[in-house]
This record gives structure tokens, sequence and C-alpha cells, in this order.
């Protein structure tokens, strides 16, 4: 049941933001109105188009800069070349191509080459070297402009940029051929001078001739040391094989075996001859047949015992074979070991008389050095001064900046229709600010949350169809079908509850301020009681501002103040309303006196004959501020029924009245919250229970 009313709070808190939006419905559409025209003609009469021209430029690296060995760049070199396209040198001399500046230095101080800078965007494409430069003007012929001259100035920059770092790498180059061109002259004079003072020639062929030779021996000693690891190899494994009596040899020759096995074939043919025409009985019993075959048996064993004679000497024959060739290749080594060990003797007493030998190489070798960096420098002179006629990068324009035709920015009709809904949104907005805002009493929960006063039913607002003030006072009777009749019949039976529990018959009707309907909820009211049966006096207490007697269209006089003032009786002032069981007794003509008459005893005598009368008396009584008469009544009445108009007045000065009728005695039976919009609430199923007649 908790989970099923919490559902319908919510959609009932739903149908309130709803019923606020047709309530605020014209300050809606006027606001909407006002914002969407402000919109609409800021869109399309105060807004400058932009126009957006392109250029599409590809960016590629023929060869490196100079002096880079010809290495080609990844994604930082064009990354850096993408960033020039936007710098200072380059926008400079587009400002002096578009005649913003007289020269590139002029551009870069008086700001023309920023200002070219920020209207251009460079965008790199991912998955290329193409490069799209744009700008974006309300002028389509400068955007365009614009654009060509940069471009026009970036391939300028970049061929200005590499004619003069090859003109510098070049000259670099020419200074040190001429630096090392001094070296090696005076390297070969102090080489000639070395060599003229030592007795060299002689220890170099020496020297020459040893190495050779050392050369030679040490690869026959590698060549011997391979040789003699697979024969020590090939004669283990034959060994192991031996010894676990494999065959070492796939064939092996015996006569005498190939004579036997010769003679074995021809007993065999004469025995398969014997088997022709004879069962297995008859070969059993047959003596030829069974001596070829003791013959063939024994033929087979001496056959198989020649050739194991055989495979044992051909066995020991490949192993010895394989034995005397791991000693030939170990002799071999040792000699070529002593060799080498007697060379490098003689090299090492060699060695201590080349001293000079060692320093004449050096300088040799020092010379022979400087003499192929000169000739790399020569060679990398010959390719700058080559490349020097090829750029280093190829820039192409693969689309040339056109004046575009039609705007880039805005697109007008996606900014109206975004006006128009943020329009709409901003209007409802305000509605829900104001709503927000607003601090009067406005709802049910705003009576008992925060006045923190018992709430004893709403009135909804009456519309056209209810007629003027006087007529809205007997609309139970006039239309007992509508959400306010109902809303009055509810009240009286909460009414009638609290009669039963607290005794109370004389009841005040007062509001805050006037003009709350507290007149029109007091007739409703004693109508609605006299349709229940019982007998009710309603007294129209107001003498300020009366109403009572205009709504049953009565005359004022003789009234409540004829009684008090001691010129007639109240029942001899009492008049039928037209309603069985409701009676009137007009105001009467106080005036300024009211306070001193309702003050008067004659007023507490009246209530109480009043009260033994009649089952109900209802007691129009005057707004609680502005006059003292509702003070007076408040403690002369058994309940007060204290009427707010919904949205009228502030939370603070009901709270303030409320403190006055507390101060004056008055027991409040409860608040009537009058006014009500129509489906706010529980009063959105009375309209649809009770719908508008046709």
């Amino acid at each position: 049941m908790e989970l099923k009313f919490e559902a319908e709070q919510a959609a009932a808190h739903v149908t309130d933001y709803l019923v606020l939006l047709w309530y605020r419905k014209w300050l809606i559409l006027l606001s909407f109105m006002v914002l969407a025209s402000a919109g609409l003609f800021g869109v399309f009469k105060l807004i400058t188009p932009q126009y957006q021209a392109f250029a599409r430029i590809s960016v590629e690296r023929l060869r490196g800069p100079v002096g880079d060995g010809g290495n080609s760049g990844g994604n930082a070199f064009f990354a850096t070349e993408y960033q020039k396209i936007g710098a200072t040198e380059v926008t400079a001399a587009a400002a002096v191509k578009l005649g913003m500046s007289a020269s590139k230095e002029v551009a870069a101080e008086d700001g023309s080459a920023a200002r070219v800078a920020g209207n251009i965007t460079v965008t790199p494409d991912r998955d290329s070297n193409v490069v799209t430069i744009s700008s974006k003007q309300s002028d389509p012929e400068l955007a365009a402009k614009i654009v060509n001259s940069v471009v026009e100035a970036f391939v300028e920059v970049t061929r200005a940029e590499e004619s003069a770092l090859a003109g510098r790498f070049q000259n670099d180059l020419q200074a040190q051929i001429v630096q090392l061109d001094n070296q090696i002259d005076g390297k070969k004079k102090a080489l000639d001078e070395f060599a003229k003072d030592k007795n060299l020639q002689q220890q170099q062929q020496e020297e020459q001739i040893i190495t050779t030779r050392l050369s030679a021996l040490a690869q026959a000693q590698v060549s011997a040391k391979v040789t003699r690891e697979q024969s020590e190899k090939n004669h283990d494994d034959l060994k192991r094989k031996a010894d676990a009596g494999e065959n070492l040899t796939v064939t092996v020759a015996s006569n005498y075996a190939d004579q036997v096995k010769i003679k074995i074939k021809e007993l065999q043919q004469s025995k398969r001859l014997m088997e022709l025409g004879k069962t297995e009985q008859g070969l059993s019993t047959d003596p030829n047949y069974k001596h070829t075959t003791a013959l063939i048996d024994e033929y087979q064993k001496d056959y198989d015992e020649s050739m194991k004679t055989a495979q044992a000497d051909a066995n020991k024959a490949t192993l010895d074979r394989a034995r005397t060739a791991m000693e030939q290749s170990r002799q071999v080594e040792d000699t070529l070991n002593g060799q080498m060990a007697e060379m490098r003797t003689r090299l090492d007493t060699l060695a201590t008389g080349l001293t000079a030998l060692a320093r004449f190489t050096e300088l040799k070798k020092d010379l022979e050095n400087t003499q192929r960096w000169h000739e790399n420098l020569q060679q990398t002179l010959m390719q700058a001064r080559i490349n020097e006629s090829f750029p280093v990068l190829d820039v192409r324009m693969l689309d040339r900046a056109v004046p575009p035709k039609l705007p880039a920015w805005p697109n007008k009709t996606q900014l109206a229709m975004v006006a128009v809904v943020m329009s709409l949104l901003v209007s409802m907005g305000f509605a829900f600010l104001l709503d927000y805002m607003d601090r009067t009493v406005r709802k049910p929960e705003d009576v008992e949350q925060e006045l923190r006063m018992p709430l004893l039913g709403f009135v909804p607002s009456m519309g056209t169809r209810h007629g003027n003030g006087t007529e809205r006072g007997k609309v139970v009777s006039t239309d007992p079908s509508s959400g306010p009749s109902e809303s009055y019949r509810k009240i009286r039976a909460r009414l009638f509850v609290y009669k039963t529990e607290s005794h109370a018959r004389v009841y005040g009707v007062t509001s805050t301020t006037a003009g709350e309907g507290k007149s029109t909820l007091a007739s409703n009211l004693g109508i609605a009681f006299a349709q229940a049966g019982s007998r009710v006096l309603l007294v129209d207490g107001d003498m300020r501002h009366p109403m009572v007697h205009k709504t049953f269209k009565l005359d004022r006089e003789p009234g409540l103040a004829e009684h008090l003032d001691g010129r007639c009786s109240w029942a001899s002032a009492t008049r039928e309303s037209g309603t069985e069981g409701l009676s009137i007794l007009p105001c009467g003509t106080g005036g300024h006196r009211s306070a001193e008459l309702l003050e008067s005893p004659r007023m507490k005598t009246f209530l109480a004959e009043a009260r033994e009368v009649y089952d109900v008396v209802i007691l129009d009584s005057p707004p609680v501020l502005g006059v003292a008469d509702s003070t007076v009544l408040c403690h002369v009445v058994d309940a007060t029924l204290f009427v707010i108009q919904a949205s009228k007045n502030p939370k603070w000065l009901v709270k303030r009245a409320r403190m006055e009728l507390e101060a004056g005695g008055a027991h409040i039976a409860g608040v009537i919250l009058n006014r009500v919009r129509t489906r706010r609430g529980e009063y959105y199923y009375y309209h649809r229970y009770y719908p508008t007649k046709a």
C-alpha cells in the first residue's frame, strides 16, 4: 500500500508541474515570443556570416637536410614543419603579400604577423603528409587571399631557409678541407724525415714475412684441429659400436660364404620340386625330401658362421683404419703447434728492435686517417653542391583556396531551431523560477508544514460559468455537481466530525485580508449544512464590507447592527434565504461603530440564544488585518474557520494574522485553502469525476 501511495504522489507531483505550466501559459507564451523573436532577429539580422576558405598542401621530404647524411625524417620532422606554417617568419611574409605591412620586420613588430596567425588554422591529416590550411572571414575573397598568401609565404621561407643552410654548410666544409690540407702536408714531411733516420725497410720486410707465415700457420692449425677432432670422434663412435656388437661396414666380402649360399639356393630349388604333387604326409615319409631338408639346415648354419667371421674381420679392419687416421691427425697438429711457437718466438725477438717501426707505422696510420677524412669532406662538399639544386621539401598545393560561395558559419536553420528551443526552455524555466520565488501560501503542504495549522479542505477556483461574486455565493445550489460544490460538502463533512467531537455550533469565518473569498465560503457552507438537514443561521458580521445580503438579494436593514443597538430583535431581523433550513441575518448599518457593537454584551446574548435555536451558526467576520472586528468576534464564537486564498498573501503575513487571532483567544478549527488552481492535487480527480457540463 505504501508503494502504491508513493507512486500516486509521484504522479500527482508531475501533474503539478504540468498545471504550473498551464497556469503560467500566457507568461510562457509571451516570454517565448519575445525571446524567440530576439533570437531569430539576432540569427538572421545581427550575426555576420563567416566564410571559410581551404587550401590543401602536400609536404614531402625528398632528402634529408644538408649535413644529416640523407636520413629520412619521422613524424617529429613533419610536426616541426607544420608548426612553421603559423610561425612569425611565415605569417610576416604573408602579411607583406596581403599589403598589411611594408616588410617582414615591420609586420613582426606592428602585429600584422600575429593577426595573420590568428586568422588561420593548420590541420594536418592523421595518416598522410597532407595539411589543410583554412581561414574564416566575413569576406570570402579575403579568406581565400589569406590562405593562399600563407601557403606562398611558407614555400618561399622554406626555400630561403634551405638555401641559407646549404651555403653555411658548404662554407664550413671548405674551411675544414683547407685545414686538413695543411695537416696532411705536415704529416707527410714528418713521416719522410723519420724514415730517413731509421733503417726500417729490412725490419719491415722481416716482420712482414713472419706475420705472413704466422697467418698461414694459424689457418693450418685451425684446419688440423678440426681434422683431429673429427678423427677422434669417428674413432670413438666406431669403437662404441664395435663394443656394442654392431656392424661397422654395410657389406662384407667372403668367397666361401658366396659358394655356400649358391649351394643352399640349389637345394631349396630341389626341395620345391619334391613338394610338387605330394601331400604333407607323403613328404614326411620320403627319405630324399628329409635328406634334402637336413642338408639345407647344415649349409645354412655353415653360411651364418662364415658371415659372422667375415663381419668381425671387417669391423677390426675399419677400427684399425680409424685409429691410424686419428694418430696421424694428432701428429700433424703437434707439428703445426711447434712451428707456431717457433714463429712467435722469432717475432718476439724481432719486436725488441721494432720500436722505431711501430712509431713509423703509427705515423703512417695517422696520415692515412687524415687523408681519408679529407676525401670524405671533399665528397660531402661535392654532394652538397649537387643537392643545392634539389629542395629538401616538396611542397605542392593540392587544392588552391577559392572564395567560398556559402558561409561556413552560422548554420542559420540550426541556430534558429536552437534559438526557438532555448527560448521555450528559458520561458519554462522563468515560469518555474517565478513559482519557486512565490512565497505565498499556494498548496496544502504550505498550510500543514510551514504554517503548522490543521487543514479542513480546498476550494478550487471558479470560472466564468459560475457567474460574478454574488452568484458564486450560492454555487452549491446552482451547480451542485461542480468541483467547488463538492469541496464545500467535503468541508461540511469534516466540520460535522469536528462538531461532534467539540460540540461547537457557532463558527466564525475570517481571512488575513479582504478579497480572499470568506463571504462566498460562508454562504456556500451555510447552504451545504442546510442541504444536509441542519437548521442554519448565516450572520453577516462584516459591517464594513457586507456581502451576504447581496448574495441572497435581501435588504441590508434591519440586521445585526440594529439588534446590537437595541432598535430591534435579532429574530425580527432574520429572513429566509430561499433555501430550506437556511436563515439569514444581514449586517445592518454599523459603520465605524462596528467594533463597539460587536463587543457589546448583546452580541454574546444573541449568540447564546441563536445556539439554542439553530444547529449551526455561521458568522461572516471581517478580515483579521486592518480592523479589530475579527479579534473581537474570535473569542465569542466556538471555533474560527481561517480562509486563505491560494497564491495571494505571503506566508509571513498569514502567520501574523494567525498570531493576532491566537492573541485574541480564538480557537482555530482549521484552514480552508480557497481558489486553488484546478487540476492541482486531489482536485484533479474532482474535475474528472465531475466533468464540465456542455
